[in-house]
């Protein structure tokens, strides 16, 4: 069978007057650090004034993910 997950994408909406620094993240599976060529990091805000910031990970990256058993 084949191991990972074809797509991720990791979303979240911040409130008026939160910034999101898109240069200073760390995204971790477990506690391993991924390496940012893993994934994307797009951070927009609305016109209501929050800030809705999205990591999309390679499918490389997710298909070399293991299987839940």
């Amino acid at each position: 069978g084949e191991n990972g997950l074809e797509s991720l994408v990791v979303t979240d909406t911040m409130s008026k007057g939160l910034t999101f620094d898109t240069n200073n993240i760390e995204v971790k599976n477990e506690d391993v650090v991924v390496s940012a060529d893993n994934y994307t990091v797009e951070s927009k805000q609305n016109p209501n004034g929050s800030t809705i910031t999205t990591i999309t990970f390679t499918e490389k990256y997710c298909k070399s993910l293991e299987k839940n058993t």
